[in-house]
């Protein structure tokens, strides 16, 4: 996924029928941006968890501890990488 946070409002709800490859159509809206992560949310979960992705409280809640924890650490490596590139 290409987002740095997953909000609440991605999880516990139906898998929109939309591409999140669809840059055309994926940006008109807010509503079309929501449901476009939303999709990209259930392509990278496997499909054997989306019952859990839909309807999982907790399960939600550590997927987004996954994900933040990921891009913070992610960034971080990236700060340090540009760093050591510099001097």
């Amino acid at each position: 996924m290409n987002e740095i946070f997953v909000e609440p409002k991605h999880f516990m709800v139906e898998q929109p029928d939309i591409d999140p490859h669809d840059t055309i159509n994926r940006y008109v809206s807010p509503q079309s941006r929501m449901a476009g992560l939303t999709a990209e949310l259930f392509r990278e979960i496997p499909e054997d968890l989306h019952e859990l992705l839909v309807n999982d409280s907790k399960f939600r809640d550590t997927v987004r501890e996954y994900y933040t924890f990921l891009n913070v650490l992610l960034t971080t490596i990236g700060h340090i990488t540009v760093h050591y590139q510099a001097e």
